[in-house]
């Protein structure tokens, strides 16, 4: 429907700017190319319904690899979370 598509919708992964905690400029820029692009990879993967706020911890290197495997994880990890408990 309506509400799953376009920007703000829900379903629609964003990703947001970093801190300056994660290093400077470029780094990042480069830490906000990866998230953005973890999350567009991994859309239909995604719990619907669902925003994240990703940040890098302090001192984490920049590498897609665990940026990709980590943004799906954690998505579940949350999804299952905030799911309501049956029989409560």
């Amino acid at each position: 429907g309506a509400d799953d598509e376009g920007p703000g919708g829900l379903g629609q992964a964003h990703a947001l700017g970093g801190a300056k905690r994660v290093g400077n400029s470029p780094i990042r820029n480069r830490w906000k190319r990866l998230i953005r692009e973890s999350f567009r990879r991994q859309k239909l993967e995604l719990p619907i319904g669902i925003d994240m706020v990703v940040r890098p911890k302090r001192g984490a290197v920049p590498d897609y690899e665990l940026v990709f495997k980590s943004v799906l994880k954690l998505a579940i990890q949350l999804d299952r979370k905030l799911k309501p408990k049956d029989g409560i």
